[in-house]
């Protein structure tokens, strides 16, 4: 999975850079649920995870953007 494909999934870049370390990691909130990245700095392949559980993750940008899809027909709050 790449950084663009996450991007043009709706994910947005949020900056965790401190003095001469740059870092960041995206995320996308969809209701009350956040998908989150690992950081950049992690290294390897970008993975997406549901913020505060342990039950998902996933490498394929597929495999998210149907998350994505389930997600946003069950929100009932935008």
């Amino acid at each position: 999975m790449t950084e663009g494909a996450l991007l043009d999934l709706g994910f947005r870049k949020v900056d965790v850079s401190e003095l001469e370390f740059e870092d960041y990691y995206l995320e996308l909130n969809i209701g009350d649920v956040c998908l989150i990245t690992n950081c950049l700095s992690d290294g390897g392949s970008w993975y997406v995870e549901i913020f505060n559980s342990d039950t998902y993750r996933s490498y394929s940008a597929e495999d998210v953007a149907e998350l994505i899809h389930i997600l946003n027909i069950g929100t009932i709050i935008k």
